[in-house]
């Protein structure tokens, strides 16, 4: 991911994360990368952040279709999926969750990318 962004590759895990973080969260650096989006991937994070920024998986894989594979071959080669592929720049992470007493896979968009995302993908909120 470090590569894919042009970031340092030395030093520790940590120090990357922390590094790709501070990447994404310059608004001038995020505007770059979701303008190389393309419409199938802008397309996941507005249905993302137009339900508060997350969704169950197995919601978003209906709509988007599924990662498979993705997943465990990233360091030997790009996604193929649409969900993959924003996983695989941090725009997204999957995880787990308990809703209503039970572990369910999700798909989240940081909260710290949410708001400058919102702004840059041309999302207003019904509260305005």
């Amino acid at each position: 991911m470090a590569s894919d962004y042009g970031l340092k590759l030395g030093g520790c895990r940590q120090e990357r994360e922390k590094e790709i973080v501070s990447s994404l969260c310059q608004p001038h650096y995020l505007k770059k990368v979701v303008e190389e989006l393309d419409d199938k991937e802008r397309g996941l994070l507005r249905y993302l952040l137009e339900r508060e920024g997350w969704a169950r998986m197995n919601a978003v894989t209906r709509k988007f279709s599924s990662m498979e594979g993705d997943e465990f071959f990233r360091n030997e080669s790009s996604p193929n999926s649409t969900l993959g592929f924003l996983w695989s720049r941090a725009l997204v992470m999957v995880g787990q969750v308990t809703l209503n007493s039970r572990r369910t896979k999700i798909v989240t968009i940081p909260p710290e990318l949410r708001q400058p995302m919102t702004e840059l993908l041309g999302i207003f909120s019904t509260a305005d």
